[in-house]
């Protein structure tokens, strides 16, 4: 009984320690950066009959036809 809480309680320093360190350690900015923010790009590539898009409101959506500019609708004049 004495040695499995000797082996549980080394193995919870152990972890504490690590913790500890980990939080005492610190970061490795440079003076005056508050944060590093890593931003990852999915591959971007042409759009296509079938596939699906989405707004930041929550729109979503299946693109199903995709039309050249000059066959679009605009208008003549615009009142901006």
């Amino acid at each position: 009984m004495a040695e499995q809480y000797d082996e549980l309680k080394a193995e919870f320093d152990k972890k504490f320690e690590t913790k500890r360190r980990k939080i005492t350690q610190g970061d490795d900015l440079a003076p005056g950066v508050l944060k590093i923010v890593k931003v990852y790009l999915a591959v971007k590539r042409r759009i296509q009959p079938g596939d699906k898009m989405a707004g930041r409101h929550g729109n979503k959506g299946v693109i199903s036809k995709i039309n050249l500019l000059k066959t679009c609708r605009t208008m003549r004049k615009a009142n901006l």
